[in-house]
């Protein structure tokens, strides 16, 4: 996307849940129980067999091989997709599949020509302008096009 911006249900609940098992997963190291039953959830979704993340590919691998550190087998770049994987898979609705054909779907809101109409609000430029703390920032995905960062019922209500 080139300057568009992306808005995104997003469970958090669930997000901080499984978020040990993205450290764990991001230190490429062998995995414990609670991270491989995350990885078991994940591989028995229908996002992995429609293949619309090509980093949860590595699931059924790691699954295979529990024994062994990640790094044995995938790239650093390949743990940085499953990450993303799972973020997409197990905390967005829909997979965070969303589309630049339609600006609104069950699940997000793409704001890209209207944007210019927002741009002179002070709500708008709270969410989207001001800088972010990083604390905001969602700690994976790491890598990929985009940074993610979390917008709390607080911040909406306060800029508006």
């Amino acid at each position: 996307m080139s300057g568009e911006l992306l808005i995104q249900v997003i469970d958090i609940g669930r997000f901080r849940t499984i978020r040990p098992a993205l450290d764990e997963l991001d230190a490429a190291r062998a995995l414990g129980l609670e991270t491989l039953t995350v990885l078991r959830e994940v591989a028995s979704s229908p996002l992995v067999r429609q293949d619309r993340h090509r980093g949860l590919a590595a699931v059924r691998r790691i699954l295979n091989h529990p024994e062994l550190q990640l790094r044995v087998f995938l790239t650093p770049a390949a743990v940085d997709g499953m990450i993303e994987g799972l973020v997409h898979a197990l905390c967005f609705e829909n997979g965070a599949q969303f589309s630049l054909v339609t600006s609104v779907g069950p699940s997000w809101v793409v704001l890209d020509i209207e944007q210019a109409i927002f741009v002179d609000f002070d709500w708008f430029r709270t969410i989207f302008l001001d800088p972010k703390p990083e604390a905001c920032r969602l700690a994976y995905p790491r890598a990929g096009e985009g940074c993610y960062w979390v917008l709390s019922r607080e911040d909406r209500q306060c800029a508006i």
